[in-house]
């Protein structure tokens, strides 16, 4: 749903060249909620409207499906909190990115949760960018994915984590901040993989490694400020 008729008739096009079998609403009105099994999306519109709009739109259409695709800033974050909060106050389940419904972990006054999409562009923009100095392969993004259904009982593992931070890597690992449940609550832990081992190809295959990604490992010891783990 857009009000310009404009951004209506490329999404149209799209549509029809990318997903021509797939029963897509597309206009200036909220249809309001009849079929089974529908997905709302919410693409860099959430941060706009704010939480109260977005949960009128989801009282009209009923989905089944919630899907928000918002910037990864702080301010889009504290609003996407905003909508989770009443979402799972309705029957909705967090599926992506938390492992359970409780609170976010995180100190949301110094920090938040995003991913990251890997995105291309053309060759001219991709040369401008490298003069200045500027990645823009890497799209910051506030993804979160609501749905009626339970969840998966397999889901929150004893050691599968969510990848919520990559710090700056040290000469002899890799530091990341993971995001797991532990006995109904999310919690956040800073943990580093050693590259002791690691062949050139390992180690470049780990750099590729973003936030947003599920991670399955075993604990190798605990330490005072966190814990070195390996990849399972």
């Amino acid at each position: 749903m857009d009000t310009s008729e404009l951004m209506l008739k490329q999404a149209r096009a799209l549509m029809a060249g990318l997903c021509p079998d797939r029963e897509v609403y597309l206009g200036n009105k909220v249809p309001k909620g009849e079929a089974k099994n529908t997905l709302l999306l919410f693409t860099h519109s959430l941060n706009e409207m704010g939480a109260e709009k977005a949960q009128q739109y989801i009282e009209l259409v009923k989905p089944s499906v919630i899907l928000l695709m918002e910037p990864g800033t702080k301010d889009a974050f504290a609003k996407t909190l905003e909508l989770r909060q009443w979402c799972v106050s309705k029957g909705f389940n967090v599926s992506y990115p938390c492992f359970s419904n409780s609170p976010c972990p995180l100190n949301l006054e110094e920090d938040w949760c995003h991913q990251y999409l890997k995105t291309r562009h053309a060759q001219d923009v991709e040369s401008m960018t490298q003069k200045l100095g500027r990645d823009r392969k890497l799209l910051p993004m506030t993804i979160h994915l609501y749905t009626i259904e339970e969840l998966s009982k397999n889901q929150a593992q004893e050691h599968t984590a969510r990848l919520v931070r990559v710090y700056k890597q040290t000469k002899h690992s890799f530091e990341w901040m993971l995001c797991k449940e532990v006995e109904g609550q999310n919690i956040t832990f800073n943990v580093e993989v050693p590259k002791r081992g690691m062949s050139k190809k390992e180690i470049k295959a780990f750099e590729e490694i973003m936030a947003g990604e599920k991670i399955h490992y075993s604990v190798v010891k605990e330490m005072e400020q966190k814990i070195r783990i390996k990849l399972i």
